[in-house]
């Protein structure tokens, strides 16, 4: 049985589905298809349990899935002992994150790709909210955030799912603002002060958090379409920005220094940030794991 073939299988079960599967490899359904009957009249048992819904693996296919992962990583771990070998020739892997984080995301890790890292890795950030990316097979690992009190839910939700979400850290919503601005050099700000500011949030805070939040925080609220919109507006000196702290429009990597973040004080309400991606991920994907985990503890 080819090397091949058995990560062919290991990404349709993580896809649950041999379309979304043969997508994310580059070939066929047909071919896909083909070669997952091919396996199962080599073993001599049926992997797979074929539905309108998807696939799901038999008794037999779940044991034969753990003897694969080994097979697979073991095959990684011998090409590794070859120093030119760049492990994850010509994987593919989808991200999706947050949209306040996505642009962050790409930026970085390009230094990644530059660096040859993953160069032979096709890298692609996506910006999402939802869960559905991960558990339909279109994302390989998502990052996103909920309020603290609604992260067991989650939880629950991926219980009985192959998946680990992992808790990265708590944040909250902080306030932008330009270097002109009397707060720019505050260590924190209280929201009655804001009160007389125009105030400009992204799309994306209030699908997560609601509007009835920010409704008290403020008298003037404009909501903008993408976080660059936000930090445009508060470059231009127009408006104060609310965003998470865990965000691309005034992090402290910022070589300009436009934008100054201050924390806003009593604001009610912490957001749990975690990442969610599969119990049998790939080397190449516990390695990308890892420098996510690096690349948000920068901000």
């Amino acid at each position: 049985m080819r090397i091949e073939y058995i990560r062919y299988f290991i990404k349709v079960t993580q896809c649950h589905s041999i379309l979304s599967a043969a997508k994310k490899l580059f070939i066929s359904q047909s071919t896909l298809s083909s070669v997952i009957h091919s396996m199962e009249s080599e073993l001599g048992y049926q992997l797979l349990n074929r539905s309108a819904k998807g696939v799901e693996l038999t008794e037999k296919g779940r044991e034969a899935l753990a003897h694969m992962q080994e097979i697979s990583d073991g095959y990684d771990r011998m090409l590794e002992l070859n120093t030119d070998y760049i492990i994850g020739k010509k994987e593919s892997i989808c991200i999706c994150a947050y949209p306040c984080l996505c642009s962050y995301l790409s930026l970085e890790l390009s230094k990644l790709i530059l660096s040859e890292r993953y160069s032979n890795t096709m890298l692609e950030v996506k910006d999402s909210l939802g869960l559905d990316n991960v558990i339909n097979g279109s994302a390989d690992i998502t990052i996103s955030h909920c309020a603290v009190e609604e992260l067991p839910y989650y939880k629950r939700i991926l219980r009985n799912l192959n998946y680990i979400i992992e808790e990265l850290f708590e944040d909250k919503m902080c306030c932008y603002v330009n270097t002109d601005s009397e707060f720019a050099r505050n260590d924190g700000i209280m929201q009655s002060e804001l009160l007389s500011e125009h105030i400009v949030i992204s799309q994306c805070c209030l699908k997560q958090i609601g509007i009835t939040e920010f409704q008290e925080i403020c008298g003037r609220l404009t909501v903008l379409n993408q976080p660059d919109t936000v930090r445009q507006a508060v470059v231009n000196g127009t408006s104060v920005g609310i965003a998470p702290g865990c965000s691309l429009i005034g992090n402290e990597s910022s070589k300009d220094n436009e934008v100054f973040m201050v924390p806003i004080i009593d604001t009610p309400r912490k957001l749990a940030v975690f990442m969610i991606y599969r119990k049998n991920t790939s080397s190449i994907e516990k390695l990308l794991i890892q420098d996510l985990k690096r690349i948000l503890k920068l901000f």
